[in-house]
């Protein structure tokens, strides 16, 4: 998971891990507060609670799903 963290401004590194069927990736993922617009609602749509924290307390925007 270090390479996400390294890469938290990388928009590749944040599409790979957002859309990774790892979890783990996908919480790292959910820390950056670089996320673009589709890799949010992408996150946001995540059954993983976790992933909906780091969200919360990690984005600067955080959004509610609909």
């Amino acid at each position: 998971m270090d390479w996400v963290a390294a890469g938290i401004a990388d928009q590749g590194v944040l599409h790979r891990a957002a859309t990774s069927a790892h979890p783990l990736l996908r919480r790292a993922a959910a820390r950056s507060p670089h996320l673009s617009p589709e890799l949010l609602r992408l996150l946001a749509e995540d059954t993983d609670t976790v992933v909906h924290t780091h969200l919360a307390t990690h984005h600067p925007a955080p959004r509610r799903r609909s």
